[in-house]
């Protein structure tokens, strides 16, 4: 059984697999992001980070140093800290391999998961960009996290719904009834 169910897993995950940009860097993994993508949300959230220390000292000259311009910078400083902050902890990059999810966060933290343990899969495209949200549980905890990836033609959701798809077949498989042989003394 075990055969069969990683012949029909590899045929029907890999045959999703014919966009560019879900990439198979070692047999039977698929990245749903760059390999240089937390690379590049550093580099986009350092680039923020510099946007709003150039800006806030130039609306301050402009405006002239008022309880309102101090209270309209203090507000920006919070909303892009909130910003960052959300971002750096929820953005990692992913990877799926057999019925396991790997994620990696930009503190180098990895979670590695069974797909079993996703509770809810979600992708909305706009602007040429795809964001998935995938919601899990782990030790009771409930989580989630976002992926941000070009549109693509397959999108990670299906990919991963397809995944827990095959691990609920599977898992109907082993449980047949009457698939136990049982002994009388």
């Amino acid at each position: 059984m075990k055969l069969f169910y990683n012949e029909v897993y590899k045929n029907n995950l890999l045959s999703l697999q014919k966009d560019p940009y879900l990439t198979k860097e070692r047999v039977g993994r698929m990245n749903f992001t760059s390999s240089n993508y937390l690379s590049r949300v550093k580099i986009f959230l350092t680039l923020f980070v510099a946007l709003v220390i150039v800006a806030l000292p130039v609306i301050i000259a402009n405006a002239g140093v008022t309880y309102k311009t101090l209270i309209t910078v203090l507000g920006a400083l919070i909303s892009s800290y909130l910003i960052v902050s959300y971002i750096c902890s929820h953005s990692q990059s992913a990877s799926l391999k057999r019925d396991t999810l790997i994620f990696n966060s930009i503190k180098k933290r990895s979670l590695v998961m069974s797909v079993g343990s996703v509770s809810k899969v979600k992708s909305r495209c706009f602007f040429g960009l795809c964001s998935t949200f995938i919601h899990y549980k782990i030790d009771g905890r409930a989580n989630w996290i976002f992926i941000l990836t070009p549109e693509m033609q397959t999108s990670p959701e299906k990919v991963i719904n397809q995944a827990l798809e095959l691990k609920r077949e599977n898992k109907k498989a082993n449980h047949k009834p009457g698939s136990v042989i049982t002994q009388h003394a």
